[in-house]
């Protein structure tokens, strides 16, 4: 039976016993205002039945605001451990608990030597080594998102027009109009610059998963490996690894979080306009 069904009917229920409570319940037991409250509820409940019929998504979601999971996808759903560290997932009736952590890189192939890439591809090789569970290393370049970034200039840049025009209307002192009018330039040349091209960031991270028979188990087993692994990288490279946590962790787990929503979008708007012309 469907989720909206259930809840018409529910409701439906629920003012009916209320009506029937303040209809036959004695006088003596429950006061006149009680059996008033009583069908005013009765009449509540009727109302949020019909409005079940075509609102019952918002109304589930509602009520399933306040819990402690968080669930990312719907298919094959997984969940934050409640410390925000850790991916989990039900595997039959094992729990899979996945830890990420960012391996931070200062060095590039082209810019090596001969000698360091060898000497950087052994490095490599005894990472892989470390660690006798599977470890899985990734680097992905995506698109940065620099909406905040360039947000936050325009209002630089607004707050310093609105200052012109203040000092403008109140004969303010010249030189330092001209000093404002300097600042505006100069964000508005930063601004251009920013906007005029992709920025794109190179990261790399590692990741580890653990099972358990509870969640608690599953994750407690994956911190563990994860301080391993951690310890192992960083003596191998060189580099304080960290755990991804919050929207980094989304971030890597989540598609359409690597590659910012609004910033797609303004590129298939360029391109569709270059088309065009």
């Amino acid at each position: 039976m469907e989720t909206k069904v259930i809840m018409f009917l529910g409701l439906l229920l629920l003012s009916f016993i209320s009506l029937v409570a303040a209809i036959t319940a004695s006088s003596a037991i429950v006061p006149s205002p009680i059996k008033i409250l009583l069908i005013i509820i009765a009449m509540a409940f009727d109302l949020l039945a019909f409005a079940s019929r075509y609102y019952s998504q918002y109304m589930v979601a509602f009520l399933k605001q306040h819990s402690k999971s968080i669930v990312l996808s719907e298919e094959n759903a997984y969940k934050l451990s409640e410390t925000g560290e850790a991916v989990i997932a039900r595997k039959g009736e094992n729990y899979v608990a996945t830890m990420y952590m960012s391996v931070p890189l200062y060095v590039s192939g082209s810019e090596m030597s001969p000698e360091e890439r060898l000497d950087f591809g052994k490095q490599i090789g005894r990472l892989v080594s470390i660690n006798k569970d599977p470890v899985r290393y990734t680097t992905q370049m995506r698109i940065m998102n620099k909406d905040f970034y360039i947000e936050s200039i325009r209002d630089m840049v607004t707050s310093t027009e609105n200052e012109v025009v203040k000092l403008q209307e109140s004969n303010g002192p010249r030189a330092e109009i001209e000093r404002l009018k300097g600042r505006i330039e100069m964000w508005n040349n930063i601004l251009n610059s920013v906007g005029a091209s992709q920025s794109l960031e190179l990261i790399s991270y590692a990741a580890v998963s653990a099972s358990g028979g509870t969640e608690l188990e599953a994750v407690t087993t994956a911190q563990q490996k994860a301080r391993d692994l951690m310890s192992g990288i960083s003596a191998t490279l060189g580099v304080m690894p960290l755990l991804a946590v919050g929207n980094e962790l989304i971030a890597l787990i989540e598609p359409e979080h690597s590659i910012p929503f609004t910033t797609v979008t303004e590129q298939i708007t360029k391109k569709i306009e270059e088309e065009v012309i």
